[in-house]
């Protein structure tokens, strides 16, 4: 299935950040011929922000359409909804009639920032592109990280229509946190991939005393890969406690690099 949405989260307090947070859903929007629904809202209203005046909101949204005037593409912009059902699902909601979402996100992001990403990756159904403010990829060269998991299926069926287009497409696997039965093997998926027309290779890992967060990140970033295809799950917190998370560590410490992930 081709992007023809995308679905873009614009903090509504953040006027004299909003260009370089636009810079990658513009640049992928025009690669793909995507129209963009720019969704408007305040997520720092847990920390006692407060709600935004309507001049402010209205502001921010009048800038996003100058932006996408100015870059030649198609996109709409509206306000947010009620959050008395929840901030994390005020995203997703829009996610679910959209191809895939974005949303610029930082180290220390508010727990409100947290709770708009988290609805986006668990509850929109939809694989959601978390990255640096100021990145302008196009997403040229892709690292998958393949753990055989449902998530990680899914992660990567949402970003097909990037995987077709990139340059290469290397899929990792860590290899000493568990062993993979012949048809969960990461050199099947680059066959399989290799087959959609993508140019894929297979990239054993070893993690050592690392998370596999950081592996993955330490490897991706050595490949100068634009972007990180990997699966989310919601560990219990005893096994984050233990074990730690993936997906905790991005939400935590903010990605290095752009990354799509999906639950």
């Amino acid at each position: 299935m081709p992007i023809t949405t995308i679905a873009v989260h614009v903090e509504a307090a953040e006027m004299a950040t909003l260009e370089p947070r636009m810079a990658m859903p513009l640049a992928l929007a025009h690669t793909h011929e995507a129209h963009i629904a720019a969704v408007v809202f305040k997520t720092n209203v847990l920390e006692g922000g407060g709600e935004p005046e309507d001049g402010e909101e209205n502001l921010i949204a009048q800038r996003v359409r100058d932006l996408l005037n100015g870059a030649g593409v198609r996109g709409d912009v509206r306000g947010r909804s009620s959050f008395a059902y929840g901030i994390g699902e005020v995203f997703a909601d829009q996610m679910r009639v959209s191809d895939i979402g974005m949303m610029a996100f930082a180290a220390g992001a508010s727990a409100g920032s947290q709770f708009v990403a988290a609805g986006g990756i668990f509850s929109s159904g939809r694989p959601l592109i978390l990255y640096p403010s100021g990145t302008q990829s196009r997403c040229a060269r892709i690292t998958i990280a393949w753990d055989a998991s449902p998530a990680s299926v899914r992660a990567i069926h949402g970003a097909m229509p990037l995987i077709s287009k990139a340059e290469l497409v290397t899929v990792v696997s860590i290899t000493d946190d568990k062993d993979f039965r012949r048809g969960q093997s990461g050199a099947e998926l680059a066959h399989l991939l290799a087959r959609h027309g993508a140019k894929t290779e297979f990239r054993p890992l070893q993690r050592g005393g690392a998370s596999v967060m950081g592996a993955v990140a330490d490897f991706a970033q050595s490949a100068r890969s634009d972007l990180l295809v990997m699966g989310a799950v919601r560990h219990s917190l005893v096994h984050k406690m233990m074990y730690g998370s993936a997906t905790q560590d991005i939400l935590d410490g903010g990605p290095s690099l752009p990354i799509l992930t999906a639950a």
